[in-house]
């Protein structure tokens, strides 16, 4: 057979030539790797064939073409012409043309339904290996028993790390299972082989690979082209400390996808029951399915995530601004600061509930991470601080030496905003920590920088209005001695109005701010 090149042409009339059909010039084609070719069936019957690849959408603001939708119908045209070409080799009046609508995301979901159809024989297509299942999710199993070994190879149809392991009983929960993972990213980039993982946590920070002398896979591999990855790997059957594989008789498996080859949330997860002997396999019908369940989770750190910034991102923070910057509302930043408080308070009592149920519901461990303990020590700290306003002391509870500075309004004034400034801190520090958890966790954007950008904003304005109130905004301060404010009120201004700054009152001096 032969070879012709395969070019794009535009369609002004039905006839060649002139304005009508003429090819896009080659430097504006889209099309790639192409190729037609010719071959004489079984059968004499000629057959025609051509491949091309082609962008779905020219991003060449001078282009006309028309753009191709991966999801949605799609308009095609056909024409086949005669059997002989002209002499001149122009393309000629086609003897057969039409139409058709063609949608590529229901071709590919009916690709995966016949992806997931199998032989129950479980006939393997790969001669190096016995058996074969196709799982779901476009996933394929092939395995052979070798002497007191198993030889697995696991293939996803796309681009995603993938998971096999052994779950610790029927099941088929991930906790306290053992798995196989093979990460293309780093198979790639410094040639990672596959490793055996503890799965002790629905979260990273619960899957950890086993020790050196645990690692006793043989020939592991991950490889992976533009639409399959492909993990292979033998493994003893029997080893001890681990979770053993029956070579006759029934073993639950469990298996996952990733959302893509960096390692984090599975996108799908599954388990089923197979004797590795014979087929067919037994799907576990224990809605083991984890992708709703990873939803659900991912709902809910979310919401906590939003809880925890309220808390310490915005109340918290207004609260204290409301008592640094107290001289522009003289009157009203008490009523600020003291419900700020409160609402930060029960936004991270809600925050630290979400955290608890949500932990619970994952089977995870409580408080044995450092997010875990510094949000429930945010919590107790908030609490007392909230306590700690609400009995304020008075002025009547100075003490007796007046002179002192020691005195109990200042010294709960000091531990007040000791207090205030540490839950700050820690509340920033929880706060990033937990955008890089989630991120790590789901695969998602990192917001930490921007929430840093946001941190430092922030510190710079009140800084700013700070120092202008302390550079443009003076106070007619008088001083006078051994009288009290209401001696003052009464004997030299008997008519007018003004407002003493309590905490700015010390005895026998008396600093009165007229406002």
């Amino acid at each position: 057979g032969g070879s012709y090149s395969v070019l794009q042409y535009k369609l002004n009339d039905t006839f060649e030539g002139g304005n009508g059909i003429e090819p896009i010039p080659i430097h504006e084609s889209l099309t790639l790797n192409s190729g037609v070719t010719q071959k004489i069936d079984e059968d004499a019957t000629i057959v025609t064939t051509f491949d091309f690849v082609r962008l779905l959408h020219n991003s060449d603001d001078d282009s006309n073409e028309r753009a191709i939708h991966e999801i949605g119908d799609n308009l095609f045209l056909f024409a086949v012409g005669p059997a002989h070409r002209p002499s001149d080799n122009t393309i000629g009046a086609h003897v057969k043309a039409g139409s058709f609508l063609l949608d590529f995301d229901a071709v590919d979901k009916k690709l995966e339904e016949s992806y997931e159809s199998y032989d129950p024989a479980c006939k393997s297509d790969y001669p190096e290996y016995e058996f074969m299942v196709t799982l779901k999710h476009k996933v394929k199993l092939y395995w052979v028993i070798v002497g007191d070994t198993v030889q697995f190879q696991i293939s996803h149809f796309g681009n995603a790390w993938l998971s096999l392991g052994v779950a610790w009983n029927e099941e088929g929960k991930m906790i306290a299972s053992e798995a196989v993972i093979g990460r293309p990213d780093l198979a790639m980039a410094s040639d990672e082989k596959p490793l055996k993982y503890e799965l002790s946590k629905y979260y990273m920070s619960g899957i950890i690979p086993m020790e050196r002398s645990k690692q006793t896979l043989i020939d592991a591999s991950t490889t992976q082209d533009e639409s399959e990855t492909i993990m292979r790997f033998t493994k003893y059957l029997d080893e001890e400390g681990q979770i053993p594989i029956s070579k006759t008789g029934h073993t639950t498996f469990i298996y996952a996808i990733g959302h893509g080859n960096y390692l984090s949330h599975h996108r799908f997860a599954e388990s089923f029951t197979m004797d590795l002997s014979k087929c067919p396999y037994l799907d576990n019908d224990n809605d083991n399915n984890e992708e709703s369940k990873n939803d659900q989770f991912r709902s809910a750190w979310i919401s906590h995530g939003v809880f925890g910034s309220l808390a310490f991102v915005l109340l918290f923070p207004l609260s204290a601004a409301s008592a640094i910057l107290r001289k522009l509302m003289p009157s009203t930043w008490i009523f600020f600061h003291t419900f700020g408080n409160i609402a930060a308070f029960a936004s991270t009592l809600f925050a630290v509930f979400v955290a608890i149920t949500t932990t619970s519901n994952s089977g995870g461990e409580h408080f044995v991470e450092k997010h875990h303990k510094i949000g429930i020590s945010l919590l107790l700290l908030s609490f007392c601080q909230v306590i700690g306003g609400l009995f304020r002391p008075g002025k009547s509870q100075n003490d007796d030496n007046n002179n002192s500075k020691l005195n109990t309004r200042n010294i709960w004034k000091l531990g007040h905003g000791l207090l205030g400034t540490s839950i700050l801190i820690l509340g920033y520090i929880q706060v990033g920590d937990g955008l890089n958890m989630f991120a790590e966790d789901y695969s998602s954007v990192n917001l930490t920088q921007g929430y840093i950008t946001l941190i430092i904003v922030g510190c710079i304005v009140l800084l700013g209005a700070r120092i202008w109130l302390f550079v443009f905004s003076s106070d007619d301060v008088i001083t006078f001695s051994g009288l009290s404010s209401a001696d003052i009120s009464d004997e030299l201004f008997p008519d007018q109005q003004f407002h003493v700054e309590e905490d700015d009152l010390t005895y026998p001096e008396t600093e009165l701010t007229i406002t």
